[in-house]
Order: C-alpha cells, then sequence, then structure tokens
C-alpha cells in the first residue's frame, strides 16, 4: 500500500511540474509559446524542421490541439453533463459544470503530450541525431541546429516576435520558415567561417598578452548562453540534484502522514 502511494506521489509530481509550466505559458504574449514549439519539434524532428524546414500539416495538428480540439472537449463535455444531470439540477449549472469538465480533460491531454514530447525531444529525437552526426566515412553533414531545445528556443522567439496566436500558426507559416533559415545559415557561417580563424589566430602565439585566450573566450560565452553549449551538462545535474531532493522530501513527509495516520487509527 505504501510503495503504491510513493509510485502516485512520483507520477503526480511529474505531471504537477508540467501543468505548472503549461499554466505558466498560457499567460504568457501570445499565449503557448513553449507548447506550439515543443510540440512542433516532436512533430517534425524527423521531418527537416533541424534543417529549418517545415512541415505544413504538422504545423495545422499543433494548431488544432490549440483551438478546435479545446472546443470540442468543451462541447461534448456540455452535452455529457446536460443529459445525465438530475431533475432538480439547475440546466445551466449543468452545463457550465460540463464546459469546467471539458476543459479540464483538455489541460490534462495537453500535459500528457507536453510530458511525451519533452521525453521524445530529449531522449529519442537527440539519440537520433548522434546516431546520424555522420553523413558516410568521416564526412559532416550538413550544420543543422545542434540541440533540438535551441531549435525550441528559436520556435519560441518566433512566435513571440510575429505575435503567433494559437490558431495562426499555419497562416504565418513563411514567417517562422524564414526566421529559423537565418539563424540556420547565421550559424553555418559562424561554424564554417568566424570560428576557425578565431581559433587559428588565437591559438597562435601573440605579442599582445592583453589579448583573452581562445579557451576562455568561448567558456565566457557559453557559461552566460545556455544556448550556445552543446550538451548542458552542468545545467541538467544541477537540475537532477533538485528534483531529486525535493521527491525525497517529499516522500518522507508522505511517509511520516501515513506513519501518524496509522497510529492514530489504533
Amino acid at each position: 500500500k505504501h510503495s503504491a502511494v510513493l509510485i502516485e506521489v512520483f507520477f503526480f509530481s511529474i505531471l504537477g511540474v508540467q501543468l505548472a509550466e503549461l499554466a505558466h505559458d498560457a499567460m504568457q504574449y501570445p499565449p503557448f509559446q513553449k507548447t506550439r514549439a515543443s510540440l512542433m519539434v516532436a512533430l517534425m524532428g524527423r521531418k527537416g524542421i533541424l534543417n529549418g524546414d517545415f512541415d505544413k500539416f504538422s504545423v495545422r495538428v499543433v494548431d488544432f490541439l490549440h483551438t478546435w480540439a479545446l472546443m470540442i472537449c468543451i462541447v461534448l463535455g456540455t452535452i455529457w453533463f446536460w443529459n445525465v444531470r438530475n431533475a432538480r439540477e439547475n440546466e445551466w449549472l449543468a452545463a457550465l459544470n460540463g464546459m469546467n469538465a471539458g476543459a479540464l480533460s483538455w489541460t490534462a491531454c495537453m500535459v500528457i503530450l507536453l510530458v511525451l514530447a519533452k521525453l521524445y525531444n530529449t531522449l529519442l529525437l537527440l539519440e537520433h541525431l548522434k546516431r546520424n552526426e555522420t553523413q558516410s566515412g568521416n564526412e559532416p553533414k550538413v550544420p543543422v541546429f545542434a540541440r533540438p531545445s535551441k531549435c525550441i528556443s528559436l520556435l519560441q522567439r518566433a512566435l513571440a516576435h510575429y505575435v503567433v496566436f494559437p490558431g495562426e500558426t499555419c497562416r504565418d507559416f513563411l514567417s517562422l520558415k524564414e526566421y529559423l533559415a537565418v539563424h540556420r545559415d547565421d550559424d553555418n557561417e559562424w561554424i564554417t567561417m568566424q570560428v576557425p580563424s578565431w581559433f587559428e589566430r588565437n591559438t597562435e602565439e601573440l605579442e599582445d598578452e592583453d589579448l583573452e585566450p581562445w579557451t576562455d573566450f568561448t567558456d565566457r560565452l557559453t557559461s552566460r548562453d545556455r544556448v550556445l553549449r552543446k550538451d548542458g551538462v552542468r545545467q541538467w545535474r544541477l537540475f537532477a540534484i533538485a528534483a531529486v531532493a525535493v521527491w525525497i522530501i517529499t516522500l518522507i513527509a508522505c511517509y511520516v502522514l501515513l506513519k501518524h495516520e496509522g497510529l492514530n487509527k489504533l
């Protein structure tokens, strides 16, 4: 019994974190920036979005999930509560309860989809990128966004820059595509032209002692902008330690409460 309670606490703690993130994302302007970006990368991760390409059908699916899916859930919830209401129950109250139930069911589905999308982007898609880093032999592939998280961050900025509301993502399809293409080409030029020349210039013996070494310069850049880091190991470790600490404290509190409740019953 105690193990089942601990598993439930673990499961609902994960869903609770994602629910809080979804609620915070809904209050942004425009709303659901990060959620839409995460779902688009998950749906188009192997269709070329990491190369700056878009799939219009996947964008329509994301728009549908944030607009018509919500309306359908509200209508179905209203119809259900209207039909199963008691004779003494007010009709308008039943309709409002149905609307709330439909909205909550949509929220629960979106939280589950968000969790699945994050797991896919963080584990499966990242592993797929690592396996396909080379095309044939040791020849590198065409430069792409190094990590799905970077593409999500760029999409989030694009949605905010063009003020794209849910349901209008497909309308601004070309604008979002060009936004990613600009950053892709900028990254390409940075990696192939700027970085090698800077590296060669800074690795040589310099007469001017005031010039900053290349390694110190790159460390300073990556420490201030996490998007520039390819692995993000340091941040992942801190979050993992914090999450484990919170879960342990929560489990201890639940165990103490259950034990105290059992002693009171005796």
